[in-house]
């Protein structure tokens, strides 16, 4: 029989009970179609990262998303000194891992993406370098749906927050993309997808596909066509008490939830959340209302697309042969950014001076609005809380999966299995009678996987004699009762082991201690038995010790500094920050005269590539005995602003030089030449020295060394302390002060 063709379609920030087959009023008649297949399975018991691109990460890769780069939002990290230049933490898919579509396409798949990808905004990091043979993809980790950008008076500094939020930046295989006129997020994806689809060659035909849709909807900002969000017109009046209530009923209804479930209350935190909905003023109910319209608008919108898509599929003989993967990225998307202590009056000012969020308004491309915390607490009842917390609220999330059509047949149905996003992998190279590397790819070494198939299991379904041999607690036909899985976002941490969880949950959403529960009788999360429990509490701590450990998780709260997304803790410097490029990229005229050293950067044609291949010792050390070239004379840094630019540059390679990163070698040679120039500004007769192999690629120190790089090359230390001596020098000519620098350049051990 042929290999099966898959396509994994995922939502972003859609909540447990937002689509019609998992008990909402919002129509998804094709997500439901596909769930009513033959053999065809809804999952209530599948669990993902409280968050996007770690959610991501681990659906490319099946480890754990702080092995694979994202082991948090990028946009946290930030704003986290705490985070910042951790192996894991990297902020894109890192060498460390391999990547399903790498695997997919050498095992003669064709593979293709149309969406959002925030696995890495740097041309190295794009898709196209990962696997895909085509790719359309939304590089930052939200944007607005139609391609609306306000006109800044200061393109330069837009608001932090807002940096990261707005742009709809898109690349198509290595280029930037031109969004047309009449761009919406959903649309333009599902369209994509169905080109690639129509446009393959005749020797690609041949070949099984790979389909990637991951959609940016309903993610925020809340937009949706007028018409698909006027079908919601009025449905949400009542507020979101009255529809966290109905959409329980009609979940028991369909037997996704226990019938004598008990739902975890909903928290509420600030002035507003603590009033109930008959008290806030009419304006207040029929802004939330509207927007609560919209996001309806927005679900139904993608599930029209994902329509067109399988549609195509079956026009072209393929539907049947194609394994459907349909999920969530998280939990609902509870955020109330405006409400936020320290960032929130920033946040609405900013919001009302450029965008329009009358009632009227609200929807549209010049708008900007979330729904909050209580109507994703609706989303994700009966569970507790939302994205951003690793409760069931956060981590629990809607899967439906229709297989290939095989011999056997039977009825589509509900499983309570549990399982997570990292089993993906596993599960699609089993089909595909693919094998995963081990610990060993092209030549360096990554990580296992941490899933595991579901083939065995989704072949047992239709198998009378197989179901004999599958266990008598159904939660754990997949994964048995010692498999321990852990959970970690933004300092909000949880650990599952059987029918046990731990969970902390951070102020003020939470008591900021450890919690635990037990999930087959309580899965609300509503009686804490840590202290009736107490060598079970204790047995579990053990295993998240391990964990925390064995991953690289920073930790949970408390045990960091407070970091709040949106909050400058890195130095000011786009070379440090690639997420503030987001502006810049592919537009190097707005670049400001001062940041005229990262010109260059913005253009993605300069910036280096990977290697395919790391280099051996001797290769090393030939690296090493290498000079750069000259400096170039230009462009030139001839003031004390620009040798400060140069400073804070040279501070963040420092930084680098102690850690596993890839740098390429375009940014060494700009950096180089920015020191040089900045030394010779100040009369001084300095020569950069050569830089010890990271021209060759990669570099590493410290108790990752043995597993992720050669070992630091001869004389390294000698380099790095040069290059302090150039800091030195740098900041006893000119006046700067600035901590990390000063550090730096004192103290190179640290």
């Amino acid at each position: 029989m042929a290999r099966p063709n898959f396509l994994v379609i995922v939502a972003d920030d859609l909540g447990f009970s937002d689509c019609g087959c998992f008990g909402s009023e919002i129509q998804t008649p094709n997500i439901d179609a596909l769930a009513r297949e033959q053999n065809a399975l809804r999952f209530t018991n599948f669990h993902v990262a409280a968050a996007c691109s770690p959610t991501r990460s681990m659906l490319m890769t099946g480890t754990d998303h702080h092995i694979a780069g994202l082991g948090e939002l990028a946009e946290f990290t930030r704003s986290s000194v705490a985070h910042q230049g951790q192996p894991g933490h990297e902020g894109y898919l890192n060498e460390r891992v391999v990547a399903l579509p790498e695997l997919l396409k050498e095992g003669g798949y064709h593979t293709m993406m149309a969406g959002k990808w925030h696995l890495g905004l740097k041309p190295q990091h794009y898709p196209i370098h990962r696997g895909f043979n085509k790719s359309f993809a939304l590089l930052p980790g939200c944007a607005n749906h139609y391609g609306y950008e306000p006109q800044y008076k200061d393109q330069d500094h837009a608001d932090r927050f807002f940096e990261t939020a707005t742009r709809a930046l898109h690349v198509e295989g290595s280029q930037i993309a031109d969004l047309p006129k009449d761009f919406y997020s959903s649309d333009a994806y599902a369209s994509k997808l169905i080109e690639y689809l129509s446009e393959r060659e005749a020797d690609d035909e041949k070949k099984p596909f790979f389909a990637y849709l991951p959609f940016s909807a309903p993610h925020w900002p809340l937009q949706a066509p007028k018409e698909v969000a006027d079908k919601y017109r009025g449905m949400y009046q009542n507020g979101p008490q009255v529809l966290k209530s109905e959409r329980i009923e009609r979940l028991k209804k369909l037997g996704l939830v226990d019938q004598d479930v008990v739902s975890h209350p909903i928290v509420r935190v600030g002035e507003q959340e603590s009033q109930q909905w008959e008290d806030l003023p009419q304006e207040t109910r029929d802004s939330s209302a509207r927007a609560m319209e919209v996001y309806a608008g927005m679900v139904d919108r993608m599930d029209w697309n994902i329509g067109r898509v399988v549609n195509y599929l079956r026009e072209t003989g393929e539907y049947d042969n194609t394994m459907i993967i349909f999920m969530s990225d998280n939990g609902a998307e509870g955020a109330s950014y405006e409400a936020q202590p320290i960032m929130g009056d920033k946040v609405a000012a900013h919001i009302a001076k450029y965008y329009n969020n009358s009632l009227d308004n609200i929807g549209r491309g010049d708008s900007f609005v979330w729904y909050g915390a209580l109507w994703a607490q609706a989303a994700t009842a009966p569970s507790r809380l939302f994205k951003m917390h690793s409760t069931e609220g956060g981590c629990r999330v809607p899967l439906v999966v229709k297989p290939p059509k095989g011999s056997a047949v039977a009825n589509a149905r509900i499983t309570k299995a549990y399982c997570t996003v990292m089993d993906i992998v596993p599960t699609f190279l089993e089909m595909a009678g693919l094998k995963h590397p081990g610990t060993h790819y092209k030549g360096r070494e990554i990580a296992s996987l941490r899933g595991k198939s579901w083939h065995s299991y989704l072949k047992s379904l239709d198998s009378a004699e197989s179901a004999k041999k599958r266990c008598t607690d159904e939660e754990f036909d997949i994964h048995d009762d010692t498999y321990v899985t852990g959970f970690e976002i933004a300092g909000s941490g949880a650990l599952r082991q059987g029918h046990w969880k731990l969970v902390f949950v951070p102020a003020p959403r939470g008591p900021q201690e450890w919690e635990l529960f037990h999930m087959k009788s309580d899965p609300g999360e509503t009686k804490n038995l840590r202290y009736a429990e107490p060598s079970k509490f204790a047995a579990l701590m053990r295993l998240w010790e391990e964990y925390k450990a064995e991953v690289g998780s920073i930790g949970v709260a408390g045990e960091f500094p407070e970091a709040v997304q949106g909050q400058q803790a890195s130095l000011n410097d786009e070379f440090a920050d690639p997420y503030s490029w987001i502006k810049f990229i592919g537009r190097p005229n707005l670049v400001p005269s001062h940041l005229e050293h990262i010109r260059p950067v913005m253009d993605p044609t300069v910036v280096a590539e990977p290697p395919t291949t790391y280099p051996s010792a001797v290769d090393t050390k030939r690296s090493a005995n290498r000079q750069l070239p000259a400096a170039s004379p230009s462009p030139p840094f001839r003031s004390p602003s620009s040798v400060h630019a140069a400073l804070k540059i040279a501070t963040v390679l420092l930084k680098r030089l102690k850690h596993p990163f890839f740098i390429p070698p375009h940014q060494i040679h700009l950096a180089s030449d920015i020191l040089v120039q900045s030394a010779r500004y100040l009369g001084a007769c300095c020569v950069i020295p050569s830089w010890s192999g990271l021209e060759a690629g990669r570099f590493a120190s410290g108790p990752l060394s043995s597993t992720l790089a050669p070992a630091p090359p001869s004389g390294s230390i000698v380099e790095s302390n040069k290059l302090c001596s150039v800091l030195f020098l740098l900041k006893t000519k000119v006046n700067v002060n600035h901590p990390a620098a000063s550090e730096a350049a004192i103290n190179p051990s640290r």
